[in-house]
């Protein structure tokens, strides 16, 4: 489930109450949310928690009622822990799902479309029919269409031609919290409906222009997968003598042994199995490719008990239908609850696995063919990808394939640590220009950037706009040029600053704002920096700097850093994933830590050796006691996120010890995460492996978008190891396209 920001939680709560009362809840019922929404309130505040996620939810449920359910999904007896989970599940689901999220017991009233917008409506709802879209696309766009129309009507706006930009921020603020998939879909729709309504003219400006570029990432996420056991236990909770559980039995097995998707499963026909072949013949929904699966015999007498014992009699030649009426084709989440009930019964923990759905089942078998050593382009056709870069996303579960990817930084030595609590703190915003910038910065986040060193840079400009006394909603040339070229600074640090606040002037302008476009004069300078390869002696000599560091008083260097540079030397990992790591990303019984939401908003998981997992295990216990499992794994001296800057200075000061000879344009840490990626190269091509199959997996290890990015490595090394790029290139031509990337910490 996605997380919400404890400064958020208030009014999503409001309006969630709010949505249940427009939906008929009854009172009592309401008045249970209600309680239950603030009591948890304080709870969170109470603790300083920054963000909320399901974990919370759970440690408040177990604080109330002295039990911990697994998860929100449950059903328990008691009437207390079940209001609970309900109100609460209903919270975190609303942050996946939006606005048409709801209880169970809540109706949903039929749309009825306020006055002012009737024509506008159903003139754009005919457009849609008569565009020849599918189904499930008309019904989405139009379940936005409606929203958007109740949610103008609620802020007074009663015609189309009243509609401004600020209007549609504030919907879209409603999205936030949302997966990043989700937001997609409801700028999707949004661009659809508000082009539509310039294009014939119900609304005075093009208000899609104002609506944020989403980047999503391409294999962003972690997929789920199931432990053999698991899967055992989960087959076992199903009651095979009841109807149902027959269908159940039969559709998880086939998933499990076929990895179809979801949609097929529920459209298999009768016509599609191939008794006498042992083979189902389908065309796949998702792509429209026809596909030949081999029907196992566990799968194939499944179904057959199933269609002789337990399926109902019914028309449909659909092979699973429904149990109770109407009876039919399978519903669209069916099968998804279905499995949830089944890992709740078997007592599975899901916790930390993300989502769980049938798509799991799916990722367990591409995981399972990896771990057995089956090539991409098998796992590719097996489960009907058109593009093998689809497959490459189950590469991140293949754990011990990814562990070869790791180096021991602790041949050496291992001292350890103890203790201290993070506590972040918040920027105060002080300009007449601060709300724009809050809204801009929220427009990005609403994008799926990051924003970081942006929102950085924008703090620095609200403090230099408090204090040179600039006042008024209006951004000036004065002020523009006085922030960029009034201290100097490097080519780089300028042109970023052009580029921000140009794009900010743009938003400005948007919003029927005065401001002031800056040119985009300074080049961004190309980088000419060659990554310096560590020696084995350098790195032993770089650790024992570190490890024999003068104690420094009030300060958690001593303890903090002999892990965090190991950890950096040995994953190859961004000092900027490094420093984000909460303590719950480190899986000692894994021995791994999971990254996320890192470059390009990409996840993975990063298995460790076993003297640095041992290590990071005993740093824990040691310094991070009575530590809630979301504080900083890393934290800095003022015990919250360590400051970028702040590692870096500690890094130079070990080159410095370590007798080091720095490169020209100084010592970067980002040159371990090249040491790590030549280091396995060479490593490999000694021992003889295939390098063909060896890099993706160091893709995946180094959160690569794709091989280009793995092969920056080598070009910017050939000139040292020119030997070591003739044989990368020969064994994987046909894996790594040609040209150039960019990888930056």
């Amino acid at each position: 489930m996605s997380s919400i920001k404890v400064s958020e939680l208030r009014p999503t709560m409001d309006y969630l109450l709010c949505v249940l009362e427009a939906h008929g809840l009854a009172e009592p019922s309401i008045k249970d949310y209600r309680s239950t929404f603030g009591a948890f309130e304080r709870y969170v505040r109470e603790r300083e928690v920054g963000m909320v996620s399901e974990s919370i939810c759970l440690d408040f449920i177990e604080s109330k009622n002295g039990t911990r359910p697994v998860d929100l999904y449950g059903d328990p007896s008691d009437d207390s822990v079940s209001r609970r989970i309900k109100a609460l599940h209903f919270l975190m689901k609303y942050q996946e799902e939006g606005l048409h999220c709801h209880t169970g017991h809540a109706k949903r009233p039929p749309f009825s479309c306020p006055e002012g917008y009737g024509d506008e409506y159903e003139s754009y709802m005919k457009s849609l029919h008569e565009a020849g879209l599918s189904e499930s696309t008309i019904l989405t766009r139009r379940d936005k269409a409606q929203a958007l129309i109740l949610f103008l009507q609620s802020r007074g706006v009663e015609a189309t031609d009243a509609i401004t930009q600020a209007d549609i921020d504030a919907f879209l603020m409603l999205y936030i919290n949302n997966t990043i998939k989700y937001r997609e879909a409801v700028l999707c729709a949004l661009r659809s409906f508000l082009g539509y309504m310039y294009e014939k003219g119900y609304t005075l400006t093009n208000l899609k222009e104002g609506l944020p570029h989403l980047r999503v990432p391409r294999n962003g996420g972690i997929p789920c997968t199931w432990k053999k056991e698991e899967l055992v236990a989960i087959l076992d909770a199903i009651d095979r003598e009841d109807p149902a559980g027959k269908r159940d039995y039969a559709v998880l097995l086939l998933t499990i042994q076929s990895g179809l998707r979801a949609g097929d499963i529920r459209n298999l026909r009768m016509s599609d199995i191939d008794w006498n072949q042992k083979k189902i013949h389908l065309v796949m929904g998702k792509t429209g490719q026809p596909i030949d699966v081999p029907l196992l015999d566990p799968v194939g007498w499944s179904i057959i008990d199933y269609l002789k014992n337990g399926r109902p009699a019914v028309s449909h030649d659909h092979v699973f239908v429904r149990h109770r009426a109407p009876f039919g084709p399978l519903g669209g989440s069916g099968l998804g609850t279905a499995l949830r009930r089944y890992i709740v019964k078997a007592g599975i923990d899901t916790k930390g696995r993300g989502h769980h759905g049938l798509h799991s089942l799916r990722s367990t078998l591409a995981g399972n063919m990896l771990t057995s050593g089956a090539p991409l382009p098998v796992i590719s056709q097996t489960l009907g990808h058109q593009d093998i870069k689809t497959t490459e996303i189950y590469l991140k579960v293949d754990v011990e394939h990814l562990r070869r990817c790791a180096l021991d930084p602790d041949a050496y030595r291992a001292p350890v640590a103890e203790g201290g609590v993070p506590v972040v703190r918040d920027y105060e915003w002080k300009s007449s220009l601060s709300s724009l910038m809050k809204s801009f910065i929220e427009m990005n986040h609403l994008a799926g950037l990051k924003f970081e060193q942006q929102e950085r840079f924008l703090r620095h400009f609200d403090h230099f706009c408090f204090y040179n006394g600039y006042e008024g909603g209006t951004l000036t040339r004065e002020m523009a040029e006085s922030f960029i070229y009034g201290q100097g600074g490097a080519d780089r640090t300028l042109h970023d600053k052009e580029v921000l606040l140009y794009r900010f002037a743009e938003f400005m302008k948007q919003r029927g704002h005065h401001a002031y476009l800056p040119d985009i004069r300074t080049k961004y300078p190309a980088s000419h920096h060659i990554p310096h390869i560590y020696t084995e002696d350098e790195r032993r000599r770089f650790l024992e700097a570190v490890d024999s560091y003068p104690q420094t008083p009030n300060s958690f260097r001593n303890t903090v850093d002999p892990v965090l540079f190991r950890f950096l030397c040995g994953t190859g990992c961004r000092l900027s994933e490094a420093l984000n790591l909460r303590i719950a990303d480190f899986d000692y019984p894994l021995g791994a830590v999971t990254v996320r939401h890192a470059k390009n908003g990409r996840s993975r998981i990063v298995p460790l050796c076993a003297s640095l997992t041992e290590r990071i295990h005993s740093y824990i216990n040691r310094f991070h006691i009575g530590c809630s499992s979301d504080a900083c794994l890393f934290p800095g001296a003022k015990r919250g996120k360590m400051d970028r800057s702040t590692a870096y200075t500690h890094f130079r000061d070990y080159i410095l010890m370590a007798g080091i000879p720095p490169p020209k344009d100084g010592p970067r840490i980002h040159d371990w995460r090249h040491t790590l990626a030549v280091e396995n190269l060479r490593r490999w091509s000694a021992e003889g492996l295939d390098l063909s199959n060896m890099v993706p997996y160091l893709t995946a290890y180094l959160g690569h978008q794709d091989f280009r990015a793995t092969q920056y490595y080598l070009r910017l090394t050939a000139e040292i190891y020119p030997e070591l790029v003739r044989v990368m290139e020969a064994a994987c031509w046909d894996v790594i396209p040609g040209g150039g990337g960019n990888e930056e910490s």
